[in-house]
């Protein structure tokens, strides 16, 4: 038997360690010939550029090599399908929920890993509200909050059951209180519909669901029916909301800001709450009612 024929039989004990040559010699030809990207649509991130070798120290080969890996790592052929093989591979096989800091939920779902209230933003929370406090009474009617829901609260089914839920209806319903309390006003995105219906009335409204997106819908109907539909059905998704302005009213549509007040001070004495007659006034004229409000307020 020649020497190369023993080399050959000798290669073939291991047959794990040649197939794992051949593939990283593959993967290096494969790197020399695909040309160098600049961005990942799929991580949504910079990648990074070949490094120049400019300083022959010790501090500037470290550099060098340093910025090197990462380009190599940033580069290496076929990036992104090795990613999704990842992932498959971890969520499916591995049954792993967390990752870096996110948690991996259900239909390719992830949530900030602070899905759950940890201690140091239980101390923070009361903090937050207290200041949000002290701003509304600073400012009496002029104060508007509104706090978006997280994901892990509208998509609690695609969240791990292991996973501790923040009570987020609980916290917003004594943000809502305590600013209400301080003479701030509270949107309630929850009630998004039902409260347009209460302030502006019924009238013509288009959803607009999704846009720029592969599932975009868009629904003409109204305020009411809206109303209706959503109770029996959860909405999900990203919404626009486009509503029709409000039909003009002959009688107080030339009025002042001034005579607005008076108006809603004589429907005071009348027997409404102060608070109703300015909305009632608001809705006629336009103007907002928490100026209206407080200007009526300030001339009693």
């Amino acid at each position: 038997m020649s020497k190369h024929e023993k080399k050959t039989s000798s290669l073939l004990h291991y047959p794990v360690l040649v197939v794992f040559s051949l593939f990283f010699i593959g993967l290096f030809a494969l790197d020399m010939v695909t040309p160098d990207r600049s961005y990942s649509e799929l991580e949504n991130t910079t990648l990074s550029q070949r490094p120049a070798l400019t300083q022959f120290t010790a501090k500037g080969l470290n550099s060098y090599f340093t910025a090197y890996t990462k380009y190599v790592k940033d580069q290496v052929a076929g990036r992104d399908q090795w990613i999704s093989l990842q992932s498959v591979v971890e969520t499916t096989l591995l049954q792993k929920q967390q990752n870096g800091g996110i948690l991996l939920g259900k239909e390719h779902m992830m949530f900030p890993r602070t899905y759950g209230l940890l201690s140091s933003e239980e101390r923070t929370l009361p903090k937050n509200t207290a200041a949000l406090t002290s701003l509304c009474q600073r400012y009496p009617g002029k104060v508007n909050v509104l706090v978006a829901p997280a994901a892990s609260d509208i998509y609690k089914e695609n969240v791990p059951a292991s996973a501790p839920l923040l009570d987020e209806d609980g916290y917003l319903d004594q943000l809502s209180a305590a600013v209400q309390a301080a003479g701030g006003s509270f949107v309630d995105v929850r009630q998004t519909l039902a409260a347009l219906l209460e302030g502006l009335g019924d009238r013509p409204i288009t959803l607009c669901r999704e846009l720029t997106k592969l599932h975009e819908e868009m629904q003409r109907t109204t305020l009411a029916a809206a109303v209706a539909e959503y109770a029996e059905r959860e909405p999900r998704g990203e919404y626009v909301l486009i509503i029709a302005g409000a039909a003009v009213n002959e009688a107080t549509a030339q009025m002042s800001l001034e005579q607005a007040a008076a108006l809603v001070r004589r429907l005071a004495r009348e027997g409404q709450s102060l608070s109703d007659a300015a909305k009632q006034v608001a809705k006629e004229t336009g103007y907002r009612k928490g100026e209206l409000y407080r200007l009526a307020l300030e001339s009693d």
